[in-house]
């Protein structure tokens, strides 16, 4: 079973190293796919060492990316502009534009957009993670949508039925007695 998981992923991989990468602006959805089905070789990698819980850990990391990829896929050129964007605020937040004006104007327009939205200052990290939702039609009338992973990200992904695996890799990741046990 593993190993025809292996080849499989192997397979993909060397299929993707063929395609350019590592420019946004151009190859976003290569980018986050070659990285899920790293992510997935390293899982299967954790399992075939007998690092079960570090698989299912891991695998967080795994199902997080396929939600994003799944709504970048789904909702296209406008969803992926705004994602793009959202990496760009986040550089903002993180470390700083090239200049102090241009970071204090990428905060302008962050703040904008979170006003529009009924957000506080407060949110900030969420908008900025999570507000590349927004590009989603109609998400905001989406029943329970947060700007989180949970009720944002997955919901919108149309893959909520893994949210109980999800928490519980979570717990892992956060070594509650699920890490030992």
């Amino acid at each position: 079973l593993m190993s025809t998981l292996d080849l499989y992923l192997n397979f993909i991989l060397g299929m993707l190293s063929r395609y350019s990468r590592n420019d946004p602006e151009r190859t976003l959805v290569i980018d986050v796919m070659a990285k899920g089905f790293s992510v997935a070789k390293c899982v299967a990698e954790l399992l075939e060492g007998g690092y079960e819980t570090e698989a299912f850990s891991t695998w967080r990391t795994l199902h997080e990316n396929e939600c994003i990829l799944h709504i970048l896929v789904k909702y296209g050129e406008p969803a992926i502009r705004s994602y793009l964007r959202h990496i760009q605020y986040g550089i903002a937040f993180r470390v700083g534009l090239g200049s102090k004006e241009a970071t204090d104007e990428m905060f302008v327009e962050i703040k904008d957009k979170m006003h529009a939205v009924g957000l506080k200052s407060k949110d900030t990290k969420r908008f900025i993670e999570y507000g590349w939702l927004l590009a989603v039609p109609g998400v905001m009338d989406t029943p329970n949508f947060k700007f989180n992973f949970r009720d944002g990200v997955e919901s919108v992904a149309n893959l909520t039925h893994y949210s109980k695996v999800y928490e519980m890799s979570s717990e892992i990741a956060h070594s509650s007695p699920l890490l030992i046990y």
